[in-house]
This record gives structure tokens, sequence and C-alpha cells, in this order.
């Protein structure tokens, strides 16, 4: 195993798992940390589920601590100022389509499923580029309109011809379901458990506002940190950071070309806020399809009578006040109810769009040729789980340009193209 010093740039609890993995898998880092910490009863959300590993479990074990079969969790819809639990019944869906829309809808959505059956007979199909395509194809045209182009663009900041086909594919495909695992004891914080991984070996934790990479002769050669320089050497830097990030922490020693295309890969801005006194006549997952400030929340998983709302855009006082308004006004939460902690999601919310798949693989290459390594969910621009984080850093270790591309493709990429033409209006999500 080789022994080469690391030093891990990033922000928030991920940047802290990568180091603790690579420190889990014999190595030496050095984590340079950007910007400030989801505070723990907002960091628990990441814990609340994830995936469980293929193969090895134990390297993941080391850096999240042992983990249990999730248990069985309900989830609803927010719609005209009511919750539904999934999957819907068709009379529900029914009353949730406003009058004068219900007959259109329910004719598009029959000719979509009739169409995609006859399709699976004869052959043929229809291009999938974007998250509207995807719905309109499976839902018709009226369904996209009414439940799906509003939420989308709450959800990840864009309208649906700007988000790509995979997004959805992962959002709402039954295909996609697999099995979600949580830590054995809900009240171990897997983040605190990485970071006191890092200080047990001597690892070096250096919080910072501000970060410059130097490059000399096409290599990058030192870390600006705040005001202090750390060169680079023969050492690997691992960015824990988006794209657009990276590009702008490079400055004019950015590749113009991947500059270019860096620009169109970067985060969303994302908050995240607890909220006391949630209603337990709620499903435990409840996502808003009516217009708000926020489009999830989700019981905390150290305390069932708290939700953690999930919102799109920055973080001010002001959004946080609207979204705890919008909560009582539903009947979420109490009229007393408080707001327990609220923040920006360090590195925000990646973000698909139709030709980002492309422009990813160019930048990979590039920054790898510069000495950089993408990882996390900005750098890969997937919502990676804690387990899928760790599986992928485990995969770039001592991985040359071909091996980044692959481990990229397994651990990180949407799917391209998954058989879900049955997915259902009704289910809306792939596990409901």
């Amino acid at each position: 195993m080789s022994t080469a010093e690391h030093i891990v740039v990033g922000a928030g609890h991920e940047a802290t798992r990568v180091a603790a993995t690579l420190i889990a898998a014999g190595h030496s880092v050095s984590l340079i940390r950007v910007g400030g910490q989801l505070p723990p009863e907002l960091a628990c959300h990441g814990r609340a589920s994830w995936r469980k590993m293929d193969g090895d479990q134990s390297l993941a074990n080391n850096v999240l601590g042992p983990t249990r079969a999730q248990a069985k969790s309900t989830r609803g819809v927010l719609v005209s100022g009511s919750t539904h639990a999934l999957p819907m019944s068709p009379l529900t869906f029914g009353r949730i389509v406003p009058n004068g829309h219900r007959r259109l809808a329910a004719r598009s959505w029959l000719r979509a499923r009739a169409r995609n059956a006859l399709a699976e007979v004869v052959g043929g199909g229809q291009e999938e580029r974007t998250y509207r395509d995807w719905v309109v194809r499976r839902m018709g045209t009226p369904a996209y309109d009414i439940l799906y182009a509003d939420y989308a663009e709450r959800r990840w900041g864009r309208s649906g011809e700007d988000i790509a086909a995979s997004t959805a594919r992962v959002a709402h495909s039954p295909a996609l379901a697999t099995q979600r695992v949580v830590p054995a004891d809900i009240r171990d914080h897997s983040a605190t458990r990485a970071e006191a991984l890092v200080a047990a070996d001597g690892g070096r934790i250096i919080d910072v506002d501000t970060v410059r990479f130097r490059v000399d002769r096409r290599t990058l050669s030192c870390v600006e940190a705040d005001d202090e320089a750390h060169l680079v050497g023969e050492r690997l830097v691992w960015a824990v950071a988006s794209p657009a990030d990276v590009a702008g922490w490079l400055g004019a020693a950015c590749p113009p070309a991947a500059a270019h295309l860096a620009s169109d890969l970067a985060t969303v801005p994302s908050i995240r806020v607890r909220l006391s006194g949630a209603s337990k006549s709620h499903p435990d997952e409840v996502h808003v399809l009516d217009a708000g400030p926020c489009w999830r929340l989700v019981r905390a998983p150290d305390d069932p009578d708290a939700w953690i709302v999930s919102s799109t855009g920055a973080f001010s006082a002001s959004v946080v006040e609207d979204i705890r308004d919008f909560a009582v006004q539903n009947g979420l939460v109490s009229a007393d109810c408080t707001v327990v902690a609220a923040g920006a999601v360090p590195g925000g919310m990646p973000v698909w769009g139709p030709v980002a798949h492309a422009r990813l693989r160019t930048v990979l290459d590039t920054y790898a040729a510069l000495g950089i390594r993408l990882s996390g969910s900005a750098g890969t621009l997937t919502a990676l789980d804690p387990t899928s984080l760790v599986q992928h850093a485990r995969l770039l270790l001592d991985a040359g340009s071909a091996e980044l591309q692959e481990a990229w493709r397994v651990v990180a990429a949407p799917p391209t193209l998954v058989e879900d033409l049955g997915a259902r209006i009704t289910h809306f999500f792939a596990d409901a």
C-alpha cells in the first residue's frame, strides 16, 4: 500500500469523509476545509439513508460505522394544501388535478402508456434528453405541466428543459429502487466519526475561508489556503468541490477550454432547515408539489418530532422564516414551531444538464493532468450518499486517467438507459 501523502481540499462533511477514507486505506492526509460546516442538528440528515455498498463493506464500516437495514418509511406529496401518501389511488390523483384538466390528463396518460407498450412490441422509441422528455413520454404533457414542472424547478433550480433525463431516472424510476441502510446506532454521526478518524491518525485539519491553486509547468505546485502555502510536491490533491469551483481556484491557470466547460458544471445553492413540532399525521417524507419556498420535508433521524426541510437558492433569514410559515400554514408543524437550526449546504447541490456527461468527462481528464482528482457529490456532479462517496474515493486511489473515468462511470454517473417505461404517475417516486 502506498504511503504517499494526500491533500484533500473541499467543503463540508464530504471532504472529511474523503480524507477519512484515504486514512482508513492506509494513507496520510492533510485536510483543508473551505467554508463553514452544517451544525449537527442538520448534518444528521446525511446519515438518514444510503445504499448498501457493493462488495467489501469493511472500509465503509471503518469510516461511517456499522449499518443495518433501514426500517420502512412512508412517503407522500403535498398538493393543494393536503398531503397524500404514495402510491396514490387513481381516485386521489383525479382529485388533485384541477377541474377541466382531469379528462385531458387521463387521456394523455393512457395514450403515453399505450404508445410505450406498442414500442416495446414493434421496436422504435423517442429521444429523451431532458427531464421534461422523460416525464412526458411516460405521463403525458398535462401531468408534467400540473405536477412535475414547478416541482423540478424548485428542487433543482432549473426548468425541466435544462435538466437531464438521467436526473428523472434517478429520482422517479422504479427500476432504481435499491436496498437502503442506516447506522446501527441512529445517534452515531458519521461525519463526527470521520473527523475523529482523521485526527486520531495525526491528520492535519485546516479550516479556511479562501483557497487558490498555483500551477507550475502544467502541474499543480501549491495550494494557498488563506495566508498559508502548502507545497504539493509528490502529493496527490483531491478536490471535493464542483468543477466550477476548482476553475475559480485555478484562476488564469485553468486551461481555457476546461474553464468554459466547467462554467456549466456548477452546483446549485441549497438550504437546510430544522423545524420542531412535526405533525405525526403526515408521511415520514413529504415532497412539495405546491408553489412554496421548499421542495421536501423529512423526519429527522434522531427525532421523529422534527422536520429537516430542503430548499434551493441562496440562504437568508427571510427564506428560513418563509419556510417556517409555509409549514405552519399547511399543517406540517404546530403553530408554536421553532427553527432549531438553519444553514447553507456546503458545496451546494449537483444538477445534471442535458450535455453534462460529455463536459464532465473532458474536465475530469484536464484536471487529472494538472494533478487534481475530483471527488464528492460536487466533484462528480452526482448526489452521492455516504457509502457511494467512500466507494468512489477508494476506486480513485492509485488510479490513472482511464481508471478515473471508470470510477466515475461505475459509482457516480447517472444511468443513460433504464427500462423504466412502466413508471406510474400515481407512484411519483421509485420506492413509493
